[in-house]
């Protein structure tokens, strides 16, 4: 959102975060799923009772969602409209004995890859 912020100002990218929130909810499958904004132009999003693959399916759905969206960016350097990347990763508490900031951590290395792999798609740790 960086680039979006500084080719369209801070009130556009705003107007734009409220509307990647908007669908990004859209996607959730019930209310006992989560989105929020995570520093500035990051969303988390917590997923309940979810499996790698329909975590997977679901971010996959939100990135889609997005696409549709059609929000114009002229400075992208991926796509000619908004785009997100998301990074994801499933754990099961207590069992296998994840804490809740290392599956963050985990996400956000699946994110940072997902940027290096071009951007606009999803990564999800197994």
């Amino acid at each position: 959102f960086k680039r979006y912020n500084d080719y369209y100002g801070h009130g556009g990218g705003d107007r734009v975060l409220r509307q990647v929130a908007a669908a990004l909810r859209e996607q959730l499958r019930d209310d006992m799923d989560l989105v929020a904004r995570y520093g500035g132009e990051e969303f988390a999003v917590l997923l309940l009772n979810t499996d790698n693959v329909t975590g997977h399916t679901i971010a996959e759905r939100m990135r889609q969602a997005i696409l549709r969206l059609a929000i114009p960016h002229a400075d992208s350097p991926v796509t000619e409209t908004v785009s997100i990347s998301l990074g994801g990763a499933s754990f099961l508490l207590p069992a296998d004995g994840c804490l809740p900031e290392n599956a963050l951590a985990i996400a956000d290395q699946q994110l940072y890859q997902a940027k290096a792999a071009g951007r606009n798609r999803v990564f999800w740790a197994v």
